[in-house]
């Protein structure tokens, strides 16, 4: 035993030995980038800088380097030195003060390659360039869609291109280019599309959107990224990386179908994509406005956000992905600044005016496709594009604000030729009965989990149509979820909804599933309008298991426990309004559904379990009452009542 401790002795002697600090002082500098030095113990294992991770490199065993990004003024450091088990072992603070401007990101960060749905195993990725001639420190900004938020430390310099992985060991396994990775995503990226969109902070829970994709696998979007081995890739970097025209892919070779961290494979120059969107569709009009022969037709409306004219004979319009040729302009049609042109597809050419354009297509009366195209090298590339479900005769779709294709909804006033409007009646749709803590009560069939959920219930007569509305657990965080287009809460009806944070399970027919949970200590459900404004909400505290609360009556503001819960479905509590004893007997009056029969029994001795029939009660309103008139000559009695 003396030996071991002497040996252990002499082992912990050579073992060296340095406090936690960072060296130098505070100071001022003109850069953006600069390097920290500090020490630390050996047994640091990682590293936080003001709550976020950091990014270090080790010269020696007891000195670390970190290279940030600063902000405008001064910048102030709490960096800190974290054991293997997460704890702090040590920390120190430092104030640097940039004496320039930061350079800004906007426009000069984009989204070049999206690997969303590999071959093989957590090998997804985004790659990120930098086309400007600055270095940039991504820490603490964020990826959403991919659930990551960066390091600091996390640069991208001029020129280079920089991957957010789904697994860091996955994948150098399979790309090989590990050093380029700057972050590995919590979340996984959806196979039939989404939206990423990164974002800079520039305060306390306030965010700067530096690029923002939304991609498909289907529709304008190339289909074979879609499982077949290869990424979606950027064609132009310069160009708009929000238009499905700028994307494509490479099926083979293998070594060009996807290029992480290099460029891409299928470079080339584009036009410049000029601001012109389909801004809103009617496909079903019966009544709105008719055209040039007085016929009620569907219609599409073009809008001009540019600041030029732009002549239209190098456009076509089509409701087909696979004939983007379909319909041309005719020659010399122009639009204007600002302005907004609707065309008739109503198939039917031969009525074409002046004034009056008509395409030689119709549209699907409830869903379809809406595509603008032109053609550049031979080929058509396409512009914008619209799809659109379940619209509702007389209602239209499109774009809230004018010319924001991330952005479309149904608008039950249609706005031809005018700018697109929400000034109709607001929906009346409530949240009426929630679960989160869903431990054995009703199993999800889309994977057989046990998941949190709610209900929404529309008290109006009329269908309500939450397409383009949003669902949150964070009131300060309004557009957690998209309610996807055609979703609709029938008249005096319910739409159940999981909140299990996995919304790969929405699809035709399925129940709607949101990103984000309900926490059983207390949470609070959210829903928006299209225009951000508060519809409905609910502020709840713990919950048991397999227990829910809800809105009784439906669709009030009174909140009960529900026994049992009625997921989809009408309410049902058990309150004891009124209970007294008199000489002809004893009357209790409780909540019933009205035209129901009720099994009233009754047992003066729980430790039987002889339940005796009192009486077969049909229930005339939503209050039953029954007397006992033989409950005055016992000194205890007990009622049990269940639906006959």
């Amino acid at each position: 035993m003396e030996f071991d401790a002497n040996r252990q002795t002499v082992i912990m002697n050579t073992v060296p030995t340095a406090p936690f600090a960072i060296l130098g002082g505070d100071f001022n500098t003109p850069d953006n980038i600069v390097t920290l030095e500090g020490s630390a113990p050996v047994d640091v294992t990682s590293f936080r800088i003001n709550v976020n991770g950091l990014r270090v490199s080790y010269p020696t065993e007891t000195n670390w380097l970190a290279t940030v990004g600063l902000n405008d003024g001064p910048n102030t450091f709490l960096v800190e030195g974290l054991d293997r088990h997460g704890y702090t072992n040590g920390s120190d603070s430092v104030t640097v003060t940039l004496t320039t401007a930061a350079p800004s990101p906007v426009d000069q960060l984009v989204i070049t390659e999206i690997m969303y749905h590999s071959t093989r195993q957590e090998a997804d990725y985004v790659e990120i360039y930098n086309r400007s001639a600055e270095t940039f420190d991504l820490g603490g900004w964020r990826l959403n869609g991919a659930d990551l938020v960066f390091d600091k430390g996390a640069l991208i310099g001029p020129g280079e291109y920089r991957i957010a992985a789904e697994n860091i060991t996955a994948y150098q396994h399979n790309y090989r280019t590990a050093e380029t990775v700057i972050g590995d995503f919590k979340g996984n990226l959806d196979n039939g599309g989404e939206t990423l969109t990164l974002e800079m902070p520039i305060g306390s829970n306030t965010w700067m959107e530096i690029d923002k994709v939304r991609f498909d696998d289907s529709g304008a979007w190339p289909t074979n990224a879609d499982g077949a081995g290869a990424s979606l890739q950027l064609i132009d970097l310069n160009a708009d990386n929000s238009r499905a025209g700028n994307w494509g892919v490479i099926p083979a070779p293998e070594w060009e179908s996807h290029t992480p961290a290099m460029a891409n494979s299928n470079a080339a120059a584009l036009f410049t994509f000029p601001l012109l969107w389909i801004n809103e569709v009617m496909p079903s009009n019966t009544s709105t406005i008719a055209d040039n022969h007085g016929e009620f037709e569907p219609w599409i409306e073009l809008y001009n956000s540019d600041t030029v004219t732009h002549n239209l004979s190098l456009y076509w319009l089509s409701n087909d992905y696979a004939d983007l040729e379909r319909w041309a302009f005719p020659s010399g049609t122009m639009i204007a600044p600002g302005a907004r042109l609707c065309i008739w597809a109503d198939g039917e050419t031969n009525e074409t005016d002046v004034g009056f354009l008509h395409t030689d297509f119709r549209l699907n009366s409830s869903s379809g496709a809406v595509v603008l195209a032109r053609q550049w090298m031979g080929a058509p590339v396409v512009v914008d594009y619209l799809d659109y479900d379940s619209v509702a005769a007389d209602n239209s779709f499109g774009s809230f604000p004018d010319g924001d294709p991330f952005s479309r909804v149904v608008f039950p006033t249609p706005t031809p030729s005018t700018s697109n409007s929400l000034s109709s009646p607001p929906i009346q749709v409530v949240v009426n009965e929630w679960m989160s803590d869903n431990e054995t009560f009703l199993a999800d069939p889309s994977d057989g989990s046990f998941d949190d959920w709610f209900e929404l219930y529309n008290p109006s007569a009329i269908d309500a149509n939450l397409g383009g509305h949003y669902l949150t657990d964070n009131l300060t965080i309004s557009n957690m979820f998209a309610v996807p287009s055609g979703t609709i809460v029938p008249g005096e009806g319910f739409l159940f909804v999981w909140a299990d944070n996995d919304t790969a399970d929405n699809g035709p027919g399925m129940d709607l599933h949101v990103n984000f949970g309900l926490n059983r200590n207390g949470d609070t459900i959210g829903l928006y309008s299209p225009a951000g404004s508060l519809v409905d909400a609910v502020v709840f505290g713990s919950q048991g298991n397999n227990q829910s609360d809800g809105s009784w009556p439906d669709g009030s503001p009174d909140i009960f426990p529900m026994t049992p819960p009625t997921p989809g479905d009408t309410n049902s509590v058990f309150i004891i309004f009124q209970s007294e004893t008199e000489p002809g007997g004893f009357t209790l009056d409780v909540t019933a559904v009205s035209g129901a029969v009720y099994r009233v029994e009754y047992n003066d001795d729980m430790i039987t379990t002889n339940w005796m029939l009192l009486d077969i009660v049909t229930a005339d309103t939503s209050v039953l009452t029954f007397t006992d008139t033989n409950a005055v000559s016992v000194p205890i009695r007990f009622y049990r009542l269940s639906v006959n």
